[in-house]
């Protein structure tokens, strides 16, 4: 059985109660939210949704204000960033000797070898590359010592004769400064360099370095200068007092005695802090 009731918004026409309108009351009752559309602009305030936003508004206009600050923000950093790398240019026509003349006042502001380096290498043709160049060798190769620069090592060479040494074979190492060099001029000695990452071009030196490293500096903690200076004497008198070498036939660059085994028991006798051991017989 269907309960009819009258509609609740013209009271004229007869519906059933589950329907609450008329069709007539329905279809005006659309119109009237089509119309209220158009007066808004289309912004309808629906029931699930919310307010929606008109089709032809701009996106920006609902953008949010921290997002845009944001993106400011970034923008600036772009900038400057830009201007800075611009600024820093060297090779920008008619700024190379402004750049120049900041470079040589950074390095006189640093005072240091590599500031120094960097000036001499980065821009030759500077008037300040000399200087640089100077100040670069007196900071990174400290003057020899005075009793060195008068001393008869420079001032009297005597490596005329042909039994002194006349060639010296060594790498490449930023040790052999330029102090080095004028003193080995002036003992009449030439030197000859190995080519880079070549040790085998000089063996014998590679060798005893690798067998120093080996055997020796790679077991224990160097906590000085003096300290390393007194394991290296005990290191220098078992290498040549008590060390086998297979280019002496198991001998010792200092001969040992051949020991007889009717002398006695064999004794082990520690070397070098008790990382390697002498044996020989206790007779």
């Amino acid at each position: 059985m269907v309960l009819l009731v009258k509609c609740p918004n013209c009271g004229t026409h007869v519906v059933p109660k589950s329907n609450g309108q008329c069709p007539a009351c329905q279809k005006e009752n659309i119109q009237d939210l089509i119309r209220l559309a158009e007066r808004s602009g289309g912004q309808i305030n629906d029931r699930v949704g919310g307010p929606s936003a008109p089709a032809s508004a701009s996106p920006d206009k609902y953008r949010s204000p921290a997002r845009n600050s944001i993106f400011l923000v970034l923008l600036l950093i772009v900038i400057v960033c830009a201007a800075l790398v611009i600024w820093n240019r060297d090779d920008l026509p008619g700024t190379l000797v402004d750049n120049a003349d900041k470079a040589w006042s950074r390095a006189m502001g640093w005072d240091s070898a590599d500031a120094y380096r960097e000036f001499y290498e980065g821009y030759p043709e500077s008037p300040h590359a000399e200087e640089a160049k100077a100040r670069y060798i007196r900071l990174h190769w400290p003057p020899l010592p005075k009793e060195v620069e008068e001393g008869p090592l420079l001032t009297s060479p005597t490596a005329s004769d042909d039994s002194e040494s006349r060639f010296l074979l060594h790498d490449r190492d930023s040790i052999y400064g330029e102090p080095f060099h004028r003193t080995v001029k002036a003992m009449c000695i030439e030197e000859v360099r190995t080519a880079s990452t070549s040790p085998w071009q000089n063996p014998y030196c590679e060798r005893v370095i690798g067998s120093i490293r080996r055997e020796y500096l790679d077991r224990v903690i160097i906590l000085g200068e003096k300290h390393l200076c007194r394991i290296m004497k005990d290191y220098l008198e078992y290498y040549h007092q008590s060390r086998p070498h297979l280019a002496l036939d198991q001998n010792c660059p200092t001969p040992r005695v051949i020991e007889s085994p009717s002398e006695g028991e064999v004794i082990s006798i520690p070397k070098v802090g008790g990382l390697h051991r002498l044996y020989t017989w206790a007779g």
